[in-house]
């Protein structure tokens, strides 16, 4: 390895030689390994931060200019030991050589790269002028070129230099040595050191004059000033000594040579050179004028030299580098402003919409940069969807790149600081944040069991973290083209936003209208449903107005006559993008307009004027839909690496294709669809097959398929390699399983059905797993008949499980018939009869009943092993039924969960009678009288039992159900929700496919908090439990907790949202009986009048709902037949009914014999002497004394808080006082806004 002097490029690059060196840095050749190719390295030794600052603007000038006369720079790299950046490497000699003819002597050799030393860097640089120091040009020897080769190359020379000035750049330094010519005749401009921005400051910014003296213009020499004129001036200089073989002026010191200059008019080449063609001669005398105004340009070589109309290549550049302007659009930013100025406590969305090209990305941008720059404390994370890419959560994977991207340039404390409890969770759904060492380094998580449990332990881990970054940050979100997005994501989206805790970010989305993707439907939905938790404000996007599209016309046409700007701007219609392109059309056309001027057609005839090499790339680019690793594309498009990095940047260059980086591993993508639609309309039938065909295999060959099989899948589809596309896709389905994106794995496990040569058990194990994956994704229906298509012609333990499966998916989704219709399937298989009408049912449950108790509950526990197993598989079938009837039918499914309990006695398999007996427990428990203490005798034995379980979890996890469901029961709340807890978590941790229990656990959970008063924590409770309804599709669990919802609710004084969760009904129960659903709702809908004040309006209206539920079993549960008198007696005072309505439902109160209801029936008795005009003011005080000490015994919160307010509100002096401070203390703990009303959902609202 060649050796250097300190200078390290990391193991990337391999140094070679030493190309050329300077005061300030050297040049090497040097191996890229990583692309595989020969580059030279420029690196910069001295780090002053003026000299550091003019290496980085060198680089970033001229980072995204391409055209083949101008050095094509790569990447920057803060390196090792010195800063460098890498580029182009040029071989060939000085453009002064060449044109001499001496270029034969150097052949074989590298020319040394020119370095811009501190002497050239300063007015103080080395002279070396040729002649008498006092006399234009002095000496002269006559030095002999080809006219050909130096037409040649001034004409490059001269294009490369326009090219810079159209990108708004002035090079400032141009001199032969700055100019080399490959052994193709390649004329390439190097060295960019001293390179202005023309829309920046034009002199150096330490004050000092930079440049070669010798070829400096006269303003620049003068006072730094720089125009485009100033490079002209100094190719008029080497033209000069092309020609004469001398500098047209000379001095004995630098400052005699600018005085020179400025007084002094140099010969005329042709006097001191008479051979010289007169054209030359002129071009040279106008291109040294000293006045800029007078001097030659472009336009005068080009006359001069002959120069032909510029290639594609040539043209793509003069826009590359110029910034697109940005015009009007006022109304639309003054909304994009309001929107970011009232989000600072609620989410915020705003979607963009707008046509193809209309600007909406441009839009946004332009006010992103401006939020930027005024709100040092705003975060702006972005991202894409494309239409064709299979990435899970597609809409959030690029705000994941771009956070992670952001957190990895914070400090350790601070990015600890916003991290989630559990970190780890971060990694697995966005693999990216790995790279933050936090979440690398995080202890693993254990498998949560339920793949939906996993997801949404996950989704609330980003959120924990967005919340945390909101503290500190304005967060600011853009997806650009919405309309291309998944299920996954807005299932995401909605866990990040639709939530009670309301995170504050303002999400930007742009949507295209007019021919939108299938997903704008599923993108339009959510947005309908997001609309409760955050304001939802769209943007229409029309073309610029006739003034705002002239003006833009003028921007792009800088130079241009007016006549033509107006030209385009009518052309266009106040289309931005075709605007674009008809300026860039008549900029690089010599200013001809164009005839046909459809943007689609502008685009194509672009896309046709490239280069073979440049169109087959652009075509792999376009063909892949969406990023595709560029190392990917050069292959499929048959290109070696350094041919693929010159068509990539000159794509980019021409706006054609967008980029990360210039490594294999960097993605390029189209850089807007028109781009892509244009390019694929361009393709016939067999060569877009072809295209397709040549990813795959590259996907394939390069193993970029194995870190992303999707992509190989649509490609081998779309050329007809079915075969393959199958095997990929069933590889890709389950890795979008494990990465959780169920609706992506759904799509995929189908490909591989529908694409796959495979048996028909191959065939059965794939529908389970599309059916498995449709129903995490929360698609009931269409899992449901995947499951039956399963089922069919399976062996019975396979076909038991999708009929199972299918039953609870249609259940569940509200798809009632054909639940029924599967169970009844299921249980003819197995021979067990369904009573035929629920009088029949319940006649069955009282038989299987008297027939349970007459067995009494003896068993002999076994193994599993030793259970024949069409007995395990009908102990499964009639504990599948039990659950699945128990949401629709409770009659019936109290049937068959008797029958359950009954079989699993007989059996005495210890797994299944674990189950079985804590099922009864929880029976028996919510019965009255004696039931409540065969209840803990029976939870006894089921203690006992579970001790000897070999599934040690499971046993424990029923044991916990079942203590807290009958301490529930027994009034005893706060042990309850304890025991619960611990169970979900248990249950969460540990099990799969047990989500009846896991949803029971929870239930029962919100009822003990709700009895305890918790509010704050029973609201987060159920609004965790909607959205898991939603994620899963569980319309059932979905609209049960919804009805549950409303006291949390209430509590955050939300009537509209509360109205919303009583009406809004996704599943609806059986037309026959009375349910749980019709409980909720009458309850809610009770508690809001309460708490509106208007129960004496509706009460008339609601009476028939009491006494419907007089007539239901519901009334068999002791808690549910307490709450529904306590209910009614609150109804009843509220109305002003008679006294004895309300007497006779405090009896039925005190008849229970259970704390909650004594605690009901004293706060009644309370109301009831409040309401009295005749009251003894004694006894309303002693009874609501007693109210306090028997709510505060049984820890009933809410009723507590009521009745000391009430009696705080009657008692004087300190005693009352602190009463009702004690009271508002625990609005206050519960995030009650308006104690007042909300006490009357606790106590009579007489009270108050």
């Amino acid at each position: 390895m060649y050796s250097t002097d300190g200078f390290d490029p990391g193991g990337r690059f391999e140094l070679r030689a030493e190309l050329g060196a300077g005061g300030m840095g050297v040049v090497y050749e040097a191996f890229d390994r990583e692309r595989e190719e020969l580059v030279a390295l420029k690196t910069l030794r001295e780090t002053s931060g003026a000299v550091l600052a003019r290496f980085k603007q060198e680089f970033r000038a001229m980072h995204d200019l391409v055209h083949p006369n101008l050095v094509a720079l790569h990447e920057l790299f803060d390196g090792a030991t010195d800063p460098f950046f890498s580029m182009e490497l040029v071989r060939g000699p000085s453009l002064l050589t060449y044109i001499r003819g001496d270029d034969e002597s150097s052949a074989g050799r590298s020319a040394a790269l020119p370095i811009t030393t501190g002497r050239t860097s300063a007015i103080t640089a080395e002279h070396a002028a040729a002649g008498r120091a006092d006399a234009p040009g002095g000496p002269v020897t006559v030095v002999g070129f080809d006219e050909r080769r130096l037409r040649a190359a001034f004409r490059q020379l001269a294009e490369g230099l326009g090219a810079l000035h159209d990108a708004g750049i002035v090079h400032r330094d141009v001199k032969p040595s700055n100019v080399i010519v490959t052994a193709e005749g390649r004329v390439v401009l190097l060295d960019f050191g001293l390179v202005a921005e023309l829309q920046g400051p034009r002199r150096s910014t330490d004050g000092q004059v930079v440049g070669t003296v010798e070829y400096m213009a006269p303003e620049q020499a003068l006072s730094g000033e720089v125009s485009p004129a100033a490079d002209w001036y100094s190719v008029g200089v080497v033209l000069y000594e092309a020609l004469t073989g001398g500098l047209p002026h000379g001095g004995r010191s630098p400052y005699e040579l600018i005085l020179n200059k400025h007084q002094l008019e140099p010969l005329a080449p042709k006097k001191l050179q008479p051979g010289t063609p007169d054209d030359l001669d002129a071009l040279c005398v106008a291109l040294l004028a000293h006045a800029p105004e007078a001097r030659a340009g472009i336009a005068e070589v080009r006359a001069c030299l002959g120069t032909a109309r510029a290639s594609a290549a040539s043209r793509a550049v003069a826009t590359s580098a110029i910034g697109v302007p940005f015009v009007g659009r006022a109304a639309e930013l003054a909304g994009l402003h309001r929107a970011f100025d009232d989000f600072e406590r609620w989410p915020r969305i705003v979607v963009v919409e707008g046509s193809s090209g209309v600007g909406k990305t441009q839009l946004v941008e332009h006010f992103l940069s401006l939020v930027t720059d005024q709100h040092a404390d705003a975060v702006v994370l972005t991202g894409r969807c494309f239409e064709r890419e299979y990435v899970p959560f597609k809409a959030l994977d690029g705000i994941a790149d771009s956070l992670a991207n952001h957190l990895a340039h914070r400090s350790t404390a601070e990015v600890a600081g916003v991290m989630p409890a559990r970190p780890a969770l971060l990694g697995r759904l966005f693999p990216v944040l790995k790279r933050l060492e936090v979440v690398a380094a995080a202890p693993p998580v254990p498998d949560l069991g339920d793949p939906q449990d996993q997801r949404g332990r996950m989704f609330a881990a980003l959120r924990e973290l967005f919340l945390r970054m909101s503290m500190r940050h304005r967060l600011v979100w853009f997806i650009d083209d919405l309309q291309w997005t998944d299920g996954d994501s807005l299932i995401l989206l909605a866990e990040l936003l639709a939530h009670e805790d309301r995170l504050p970010v303002l999400v930007i989305a742009t949507c295209r209208t007019g021919d939108r993707g299938d997903a704008s439907g599923s993108a339009a939905a959510w947005l309908r449903r997001i609309e409760a938790y955050a304001p939802v404000e769209a943007i229409a996007l029309e073309p610029l107005s006739r003034d705002d599209a002239r003006e833009l016309a003028v921007k792009l046409l800088a130079g241009s006559d007016d006549a033509t700007a107006e030209r385009i701007a009518a052309d266009a219609g106040g289309h931005p993008m075709l605007l674009h392109e008809l300026a860039r059309h008549v900029r690089t056309a010599q200013g001809t307009l164009p005839q046909g001027s459809s943007l689609t057609e502008m685009v194509r005839r672009r896309v046709d004027e490239l280069d073979p090499s440049a169109q087959r790339l652009l075509e792999v680019v376009a063909i892949s839909g969406g990023p595709i690793a560029q190392g990917v594309a050069a292959m499929a498009a048959a290109m070696s690496s350094a041919d693929q990095l010159r068509a990539t940047s000159l794509l980019r260059a021409a706006h054609l294709i967008r980029t990360d980086g210039v490594r294999r591993t960097d993605d390029v993508v189209c850089y807007h669809d028109r781009v892509r639609d244009v390019v694929d309309l361009r393709l016939d039938d067999e060569r877009r097959r072809a295209v397709h065909e040549r990813i795959a295999i590259a996907l394939e060959q390069t193993g970029a398929a194995e870190r992303n099989p999707r992509a190989l899948v649509r490609h081998a589809r779309a050329a007809g390699r079915h075969a393959l596309a199958a095997t990929y896709a069933e590889v890709a389905a389950r890795h979008a399983v494990a990465a959780l994106a169920f609706d992506l794995a759904a799509e995929l496990f189908a490909v591989a059905l529908e694409l796959g040569d495979r048996t028909v058990e191959q065939r059965r194990a794939l529908q389970i797993e599309l059916a498995t994956a449709l129903a995490h994704a929360g698609r009931g229906p269409e899992a449901a008949s995947t499951f039956v298509a399963a089922a069919r012609g399976a062996e019975p333990a396979v076909r038991f499980d999708c009929q199972r499966q299918a039953a609870e998916q249609w259940i569940i989704t509200g798809h009632l018939e054909e639940g029924m219709a599967a169970l009844r399937t299921t249980l003819d298989e197995i021979h067990e009869p369904s009573a035929s009408s629920p009088r029949r049912a319940l006649a069955r449950v009282l038989w299987n009943r008297i027939r349970l108790r007459l067995r009494g509950m003896r068993y002999t526990t076994r193994l599993e092993s030793q259970v024949p197993v069409e007995t395990l598989r009908r102990l499964d079938v009639l504990k599948a039924v039990a659950h699945g009837l128990a949401m629709i039918d409770n009659i019936r499914g109290a049937d068959f969960n008797t029958r359950y309990l009954r079989l699993a006695l007989d059996t005495g398999e210890s797994r299944r009678l674990v189950g079985a007996l804590a099922t009864e427990i929880v029976f028996l428990a919510s019965q009255a009288g004696s039931s409540g203490r065969q209840a803990r005798a029976l939870y006894d034995d089921l203690v006992t039992l579970a001790a000897t379980c070999p599934d040690q979890p499971f046993a424990q996890t029923w044991v916990l159900l079942a203590d807290g469901a009958a301490s529930f029961f027994e009034g005893r709340f706060a042990p309850a929700a304890a025991a619960l807890e611990r169970a979900e978590e248990i249950f969460v941790q540990g099990h799969r496919g047990l989500q009846y229990e896991k949803n029971n656990t929870r239930v029962f959970r919100v009822h003990a908090l709700r009895m305890l008063g918790a509010v704050g924590r029973h609201g987060a409770l159920v609004a965790e439990l909607v959205r898991t309804g939603r994620q899963r599709g569980d319309r059932y669990l979905e609209t049960s907790l919804r009805r549950l919802q409303v006291q949390s609710l209430l509590a955050r004084d939300d009537v509209a949202e509360a109205r919303r969760a009583i009406t809004e009904t996704t599943w609806t129960p059986p037309e026959h009986g009375y349910h749980l659903q019709h409980w909720y709702s009458l309850r809610a809908r009770v508690e809001l009048s309460l708490y509106l004040g208007d129960a004496a309006e509706t009460y008339e209206s609601l009476a028939s709902e009491f006494a419907a539920l007089r007539r239901s079993l519901l009334l068999r549960v002791k808690l549910v037949r307490a709450d529904a008198h306590f209910l009614r007696g609150r109804m009843l005072l509220a109305a002003g009914r008679r006294r004895a309505e309300v007497e006779r439902v405090i009896a039925e109160l005190e008849a229970e014999r259970v704390g909650y209801a004594t605690v009901f029936a004293a706060l009644l008795r309370a109301g009831l002497f409040a309401a009295d005009a005749h009251r003894d003011d004694d006894a309303l005080v002693r009874t609501l004394r007693a109210a306090v000490d028997v709510a505060a015994r049984y820890d009933m919160g809410l009723q507590l808080a009521a009745a000391r307010h009430a009696l705080g509100k009657r008692l004087r002096g300190s005693e009352g006082s602190a009463l009702c401070e004690l009271a508002l203390d625990y609005a206050r703990a519960n995030g009650v806004k308006e104690p007042q009303r909300f006490f009357a959902i606790g106590a009579p609202s007489v009270l108050g």
